[in-house]
């Protein structure tokens, strides 16, 4: 019984100890597995600030961590994290990619590097053949070249007369259906219109494309409102067309349908005479950010058009093109040279009016987008996107509401700000690293140190 008793005590013993060592073991454990790992990537920007687009602030000393094409970290400098690659950017600055929301690529692979030198991470092409674009984005997408992101609409859908003969005639409702089937089954991203459409097909059209789930943007049709194109649910409005109409209680155009937009107004002076009546023009300004319609200004191809006597081939980024595109550009421009004075005096005065409505549309809060048309009079692909920044500003519109309009506008108008459009953790690492602070002087986005692309590291002189 004696050695029962030991035995029984020596095993309540062992016990209470086995018991306590395995509490100890498994409180130990748990703090080891509460312990964050070792955050570990592929690139590693250490000291940089990074320009927080939304609020328009800058966020100092921030460490970010990418990994494969995604932001998986941000942290501050002192946090320890590894990576296959480190570049210390202390008083550098970090923006998301630009896009250029209004661009025609016909030489795709010729430009990918003006954009991508000059932080344009993303593109809306509005028109150029989706046999062309569609090889491109293949091969952008499984990392056989570099390039933008694109979004494009493929063919124009116009209502008589095209411009180019690939483009869908769509006179009569019956051929809304059809047109509609050929931009799905060739790819096209959106729906773009144009000028000549009848009023009753362009609604009936607009109907059966958001059937489709298919959005409408582009020019206004010369027989349409742009407020009742806005109600009917077109996404944009391109190049300022139809706006100012809505600024004066002049009557710009008697007889609008069956012209040409661009023809109207290089021709009429009504765009430079035009009474602005501020109050009216916030009333129906209000209709369009209601509706959430975007407006994209493209400022720069009319400042090119509006000031034909620029000695444009004296600039330095001319010769990086094809001789055949020069020589378009100066033919584009230059029936405009010989114009007697008055007549470029009035396009200045259209000018100054462009100037106007656009920062009224500011004002009034109509979303803004940033587009260039490149690749029309003289306009850049790429470089461009920083003229027509610095060309906003010069209508009122502070920095960083520019930058905004680059960057996180265009990713909310592409229902993609999920993944693009500002510096946050899950977010796309199509970053641009800069030299200088863009909320200081949006022109600083050109100073460019050096562009991430999907996460991979690119310096400037790569694309230059």
């Amino acid at each position: 019984m004696k050695g029962f008793q030991m035995n029984k005590s020596f095993y309540k013993n062992i016990s209470v100890q086995f018991f306590a060592f395995a509490i100890l073991s498994l409180f130990n454990s748990r703090q080891a597995f509460s312990q964050p790992a070792k955050p570990a990537g592929d690139l590693l920007i250490k000291n940089i600030t990074i320009v927080d687009v939304n609020e328009g602030r800058l966020i100092p000393n921030k460490n970010i961590l990418i990994v494969g094409r995604e932001i998986g970290w941000i942290s501050d400098s002192d946090e320890d994290i590894t990576a296959k690659t480190t570049i210390d950017c202390a008083g550098k600055f970090i923006i998301p990619g630009l896009w250029d929301m209004h661009t025609h690529n016909w030489w795709q692979l010729h430009f990918s590097n003006f954009y991508i030198g000059n932080g344009v991470l993303g593109v809306r092409n509005m028109y150029t053949p989706m046999s062309m674009i569609n090889p491109v984005k293949d091969s952008i997408n499984n990392g056989l070249i570099k390039g933008p992101y694109y979004v494009s609409a493929g063919r124009v859908v116009e209502g008589s007369e095209p411009e180019f003969p690939d483009w869908l005639v769509v006179d009569k409702i019956e051929k809304i259906k059809s047109a509609l089937d050929t931009l799905q089954m060739e790819g096209s991203d959106f729906v773009k219109v144009y000028n000549k459409i009848p009023g009753d097909v362009y609604f009936e059209l607009v109907k059966e494309a958001h059937k489709r789930g298919m959005r409408v943007e582009g020019h206004v049709p010369m027989a349409v409102s742009v407020i009742d194109a806005s109600n009917a649910g077109q996404r944009s409005f391109e190049h300022l067309l139809g706006i100012p109409d809505l600024c004066t209680k002049d009557h710009l155009f008697k007889n609008r349908y069956g012209y040409n937009w661009f023809a109207a107004v290089m021709s009429s002076d009504d765009y430079g005479t035009l009474s602005i009546d501020e109050e009216l023009a916030a009333k129906n300004f209000e209709v369009l950010r209601k509706n959430n319609s975007f407006v994209c200004p493209t400022l720069v191809v009319w400042h090119n058009y509006f000031h034909p006597d620029i000695p444009f081939e004296k600039e330095t980024n001319l010769q990086k093109f094809p001789k055949g595109m020069i020589d378009f550009w100066n033919g584009e421009v230059g029936k405009y040279r010989n114009r007697d004075t008055s007549y470029k005096q009035m396009m200045i005065k259209k000018y100054k009016n462009f100037q106007k409505v656009t920062y009224l549309l500011y004002k009034n809060g109509v979303p803004l987008l940033t587009g260039t048309d490149a690749i029309n009079a003289f306009v850049y692909p790429g470089y461009s996107l920083h003229q027509e920044l610095v060309l906003l500003k010069q209508c009122g519109i502070p920095d960083k509401e520019i930058l905004k309009m680059a960057t996180i506008n265009a990713a909310l108008f592409l229902e993609i700000s999920d993944k693009y459009g500002s510096v946050e953790k899950g977010k796309n690492a199509s970053l641009v690293i800069l030299n200088d602070n863009p909320l200081k002087d949006i022109a600083n986005t050109g100073k460019i140190e050096s562009v991430i692309l999907n996460g991979n590291l690119i310096e400037k002189k790569r694309t230059q």
